[in-house]
């Protein structure tokens, strides 16, 4: 991922309801409000290289972190909510199990509360999981993530292809029929 010039960089949304990341446009800063304006993740205008983007967000403390653009490519993420102790850093005996299902680069999201693993697949659905699972996970593979290089050790450190997996994964927790939580 690092090779490919599809990197973002975002900040939390500002008010304080609502904690949503907002890709932002580093080329237009507003000075009346001390932020760079927010942007349209789809918009290759606000598309940087990896060192680019890593550079402005340590740069800038209006900037909360980086993303990667995952349209386009044979990439897809898995989204695990609310499933890592932050005190401890446990994670359940089930999402350690999607893990090493999966088996690709694992991260802790930006929560701290979060796992996101990032691989090469296309997925046969994708979207939130329905709420009678014990697991908050939800996958897509045309969209953008943050990305915290907290990796979980254990894991690769690279993207690896796991079609098999996700297909499975896809069935197992129904993606794709509810719309969110």
């Amino acid at each position: 991922m690092k090779a490919l010039p599809q990197w973002v960089c975002w900040a939390s949304h500002r008010h304080p309801r609502n904690n949503d990341k907002i890709p932002l446009d580093t080329n237009n800063y507003i000075q009346s409000r001390n932020e760079f304006a927010a942007s349209d993740y789809q918009s290759e205008d606000i598309w940087h290289t990896y060192d680019e983007a890593k550079r402005l967000s340590l740069e800038h403390g209006e900037i909360d972190g980086i993303g990667f653009v995952i349209q386009e490519y044979n990439v897809c993420y898995i989204d695990i909510d609310n499933c890592v102790d932050p005190d401890t850093m446990e994670i359940s005996d089930e999402v350690r199990s999607i893990i090493e299902d999966v088996n690709s680069y694992a991260e802790i999201s930006v929560s701290g509360e979060g796992i996101h693993i990032i691989c090469n697949g296309d997925l046969q659905s994708y979207g939130w999981n329905s709420p009678d699972h014990s697991v908050e996970i939800s996958a897509f593979d045309g969209s953008w993530i943050a990305v915290t290089e907290r990796h979980i050790e254990g894991t690769p450190v690279e993207l690896k292809n796991c079609p098999e997996d996700l297909e499975e994964l896809c069935e197992r927790y129904n993606f794709g029929t509810y719309g969110g939580w």
